[in-house]
Protein backbone atom coordinates (compact mmCIF):
# COMPACT_ATOMS: atom_id res chain seq x y z
CA UNK A 1 0.00 0.00 0.00
CA UNK A 2 1.43 3.41 -0.97
CA UNK A 3 1.82 6.29 1.47
CA UNK A 4 -1.00 8.14 -0.30
CA UNK A 5 -3.34 5.18 0.15
CA UNK A 6 -2.39 4.89 3.83
CA UNK A 7 -2.91 8.63 4.32
CA UNK A 8 -6.32 8.51 2.63
CA UNK A 9 -7.41 5.54 4.75
CA UNK A 10 -6.22 7.13 8.00
CA UNK A 11 -7.76 10.50 7.12
CA UNK A 12 -11.13 8.88 6.53
CA UNK A 13 -10.84 6.94 9.79
CA UNK A 14 -9.78 10.02 11.80
CA UNK A 15 -12.50 12.21 10.30
CA UNK A 16 -15.10 9.56 11.11
CA UNK A 17 -13.99 9.42 14.75
CA UNK A 18 -13.83 13.18 15.29
CA UNK A 19 -16.13 14.73 17.87
CA UNK A 20 -17.08 18.39 18.20
CA UNK A 21 -17.90 20.60 21.15
CA UNK A 22 -20.85 22.38 19.47
CA UNK A 23 -20.90 25.57 21.50
CA UNK A 24 -17.17 26.12 20.90
CA UNK A 25 -16.75 24.58 17.44
CA UNK A 26 -13.74 22.60 18.68
CA UNK A 27 -12.89 19.28 17.06
CA UNK A 28 -11.35 16.57 19.20
CA UNK A 29 -10.87 12.81 19.36
CA UNK A 30 -11.26 10.44 22.28
CA UNK A 31 -7.99 8.57 22.81
CA UNK A 32 -9.75 5.24 23.27
CA UNK A 33 -11.41 5.69 19.86
CA UNK A 34 -7.97 6.17 18.25
CA UNK A 35 -6.27 3.37 20.16
CA UNK A 36 -7.18 0.52 17.81
CA UNK A 37 -6.78 2.38 14.47
CA UNK A 38 -3.28 3.36 15.61
CA UNK A 39 -2.44 -0.28 16.32
CA UNK A 40 -2.56 -0.46 20.12
CA UNK A 41 -4.20 -3.56 21.57
CA UNK A 42 -3.77 -2.51 25.22
CA UNK A 43 -4.81 0.77 26.81
CA UNK A 44 -1.75 0.64 29.10
CA UNK A 45 0.59 0.82 26.09
CA UNK A 46 -1.38 3.60 24.47
CA UNK A 47 -1.54 5.52 27.77
CA UNK A 48 2.28 5.41 27.91
CA UNK A 49 2.39 6.86 24.40
CA UNK A 50 -0.01 9.63 25.40
CA UNK A 51 2.18 10.48 28.40
CA UNK A 52 5.22 10.74 26.09
CA UNK A 53 3.24 12.99 23.75
CA UNK A 54 2.27 15.21 26.70
CA UNK A 55 5.96 15.55 27.58
CA UNK A 56 6.75 16.39 23.94
CA UNK A 57 4.05 19.04 24.02
CA UNK A 58 5.62 20.58 27.14
CA UNK A 59 9.10 20.66 25.60
CA UNK A 60 7.79 22.61 22.60
CA UNK A 61 6.36 25.27 24.91
CA UNK A 62 2.71 24.32 24.40
CA UNK A 63 0.35 24.03 27.34
CA UNK A 64 -0.71 20.36 27.44
CA UNK A 65 -3.99 21.36 29.07
CA UNK A 66 -4.98 22.99 25.76
CA UNK A 67 -4.61 19.69 23.90
CA UNK A 68 -5.00 16.81 26.40
CA UNK A 69 -8.14 16.84 28.51
CA UNK A 70 -8.45 13.91 30.92
CA UNK A 71 -12.02 12.62 31.13
CA UNK A 72 -13.89 9.68 32.58
CA UNK A 73 -16.42 7.80 30.49
CA UNK A 74 -18.96 5.20 31.51
CA UNK A 75 -18.90 1.89 29.66
CA UNK A 76 -21.47 -0.89 29.73
CA UNK A 77 -20.36 -4.17 31.26
CA UNK A 78 -23.52 -6.15 30.56
CA UNK A 79 -26.70 -6.80 32.52
CA UNK A 80 -27.07 -3.03 32.97
CA UNK A 81 -23.81 -2.59 34.91
CA UNK A 82 -21.48 0.29 34.09
CA UNK A 83 -17.95 1.25 35.02
CA UNK A 84 -15.99 4.50 34.69
CA UNK A 85 -12.86 4.38 32.54
CA UNK A 86 -10.10 6.92 31.97
CA UNK A 87 -9.86 8.59 28.57
CA UNK A 88 -8.50 11.76 26.97
CA UNK A 89 -10.01 14.35 24.68
CA UNK A 90 -7.27 15.09 22.15
CA UNK A 91 -6.83 17.95 19.70
CA UNK A 92 -5.15 17.82 16.29
CA UNK A 93 -1.97 19.15 17.87
CA UNK A 94 -1.86 16.12 20.13
CA UNK A 95 -2.14 13.74 17.22
CA UNK A 96 0.83 15.49 15.58
CA UNK A 97 2.84 14.92 18.76
CA UNK A 98 2.26 11.18 18.29
CA UNK A 99 4.40 11.25 15.18
CA UNK A 100 7.46 11.06 17.41
CA UNK A 101 5.92 8.65 19.91
CA UNK A 102 4.17 5.86 18.00
CA UNK A 103 5.28 3.09 15.71
CA UNK A 104 3.26 4.43 12.77
CA UNK A 105 5.30 6.20 10.10
CA UNK A 106 5.47 9.85 11.34
CA UNK A 107 5.25 11.18 7.75
CA UNK A 108 2.01 9.31 7.16
CA UNK A 109 0.47 10.43 10.45
CA UNK A 110 1.48 14.09 9.99
CA UNK A 111 0.12 14.21 6.43
CA UNK A 112 -3.13 12.61 7.54
CA UNK A 113 -3.67 14.92 10.49
CA UNK A 114 -2.65 18.10 8.69
CA UNK A 115 -5.02 17.17 5.90
CA UNK A 116 -7.92 16.67 8.31
CA UNK A 117 -11.00 18.76 7.61
CA UNK A 118 -11.22 19.75 11.29
CA UNK A 119 -9.80 23.02 12.55
CA UNK A 120 -7.11 23.12 15.23
CA UNK A 121 -8.24 24.85 18.44
CA UNK A 122 -7.47 24.28 22.11
CA UNK A 123 -10.03 22.25 24.05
Amino acid sequence: MSNNEIISKLQSCFDGLAQTIPEKGIAFWFARDLQEPLGYAKWENFFTTIMRAIESCKTTGCDPDDHFRGVRKMISLGKGAERAIEDFMLTRTETLAWGDNIDLDPYVLREQVEGSKHKKKPI
